[in-house]
């Protein structure tokens, strides 16, 4: 799901929105969850005063032998307004992998902590303690997994209904109790926000000499 979730709190009135994604590669905290395969993405959220709800749909393939082609997000949230700048999340989120659950149960939960500040930056801690790791001979459930992350959006230039901005972010992630599991990651990029439409490209980098006993595929 997208790191910065939903920044604003909404009005009183429930609002229902959607959006459609063709993205050349699924990289969700710097791991290639398409096996570096283009995928398609869909969303449909709701927010009501500050709660927010949300079902993500998106091709997922890590890498071989993994039996899952298709990730369902279900994600419940709360927003707590701290100043006029900055908000505090907490959300809950299923990860779901229908396909998968005849050879492993994929499945699991997570639970997040962000503060954010106007739209531009959110620092978050994420919570897991049901997920997989997949090592080379077997996978590993109920694994306690933690991560640390700051994002950010940068506005360069906004002309009516078109903004230009710049984006990074940096995260720590590691599955507690497994050796050598742990891996920094960070992206670069750029995003064109032409009306309705997103256009962005960024580059991701990972140390991915951590990771290899996930079996996972690292993008580069």
């Amino acid at each position: 799901m997208p790191n910065l979730v939903y920044m604003s709190v909404a009005a009183a009135a429930p609002e229902i929105h959607g959006a459609l994604a063709i993205t050349s590669e699924y990289v969700f905290r710097g791991l290639s969850l398409s096996d570096r395969q283009p995928a398609l993405q869909a969303d449909v959220h709701a927010q009501a005063a500050a709660t927010t709800s949300s079902v993500w749909l998106s091709k997922s393939k890590r890498a071989e032998g993994y039996y899952a082609s298709m990730e369902a997000d279900a994600y419940v949230g709360q927003a707590l307004p701290l100043s006029t700048s900055w908000v505090l999340h907490a959300g809950y989120t299923r990860y779901i992998y229908p396909e998968g659950r005849q050879f492993l149960n994929y499945d699991y939960d997570e639970l997040r902590v962000a503060a954010n500040c106007t739209d531009r930056v959110a620092l978050s801690v994420v919570y897991s303690p049901d997920a997989v790791a997949r090592g080379a001979y077997a996978s590993i459930r109920n694994h306690r997994w933690v991560g640390y992350q700051a994002v950010w959006r940068q506005p360069l230039w906004t002309r009516t209904n078109s903004v230009w901005s710049l984006t990074g972010s940096v995260g720590a992630y590691r599955w507690l109790g497994l050796v050598e599991c742990d891996y920094l990651a960070w992206s670069a990029g750029a995003a064109w926000r032409p009306g309705a439409f997103d256009l962005s490209v960024s580059y991701v980098d990972v140390a991915q000499n951590r990771i290899t006993a996930l079996g996972y595929s690292p993008k580069q």
